[in-house]
């Protein structure tokens, strides 16, 4: 019998500099517990509005309905699709408590779930969320303004989600009010 190849966690930090984890979903159609829903978009022109650092723009950037029907856990991924140059920009996203409206400023205790922003390709948070009389903001933005960006963003949710379009989440319109 051969000795282990890393007897200490010392001996493995001093080998790798960094360590990943896939997380896989089973979702309901392959007979797991998740729903997934998916949303393309693209942060361009008006909306590339940036972080609510920015408020005078960043009510424009898009926006989506996250309402679950009953409490449930939610696993939320925005992934940001590389451009021609290669590089990527700060991404970042919160699911808010704005009572069905979009989002141009987050203030203390609106905040469900929030993936800080990164340079990296994805921003990802997970949290448990309840059923509430009005469906949740979910905010996705760029940390600049002006920077334009394809992005996916997915929800996974052990509990079916209200107000989607089938497996899509739906596009908060730029006519509802901001607050």
């Amino acid at each position: 019998m051969s000795p282990p190849l890393f007897s200490q966690l010392s001996d493995f930090a001093a080998a790798f500099e960094d360590i990943y984890v896939c997380r896989l979903f089973k979702t309901v159609a392959e007979g797991g517990p998740w729903y997934k829903y998916t949303a393309r978009g693209e942060w361009r022109g008006r909306t590339a509005g940036g972080c609510p650092n920015y408020a005078d723009t960043c009510e424009f950037n898009p926006q989506f309905y996250v309402k679950p029907s009953r409490p449930c856990s939610l696993y939320i991924s925005l992934s940001q699709v590389m451009d021609a140059a290669g590089s990527d920009v700060n991404i970042g996203f919160k699911l808010l408590r704005k009572e069905g409206k979009r989002a141009k400023a987050v203030y203390a205790g609106q905040s469900l779930i929030a993936a800080p922003y990164t340079a990296l390709s994805e921003a990802a948070a997970e949290g448990k969320v309840v059923p509430s009389a009005n469906p949740y903001t979910l905010f996705v933005s760029t940390f600049e303004p002006r920077l334009a960006r394809s992005f996916v963003v997915t929800v996974y949710a052990d509990a079916p989600l209200e107000m989607t379009d089938g497996e899509a989440l739906r596009l908060i319109p730029e006519t509802v009010p901001a607050a």
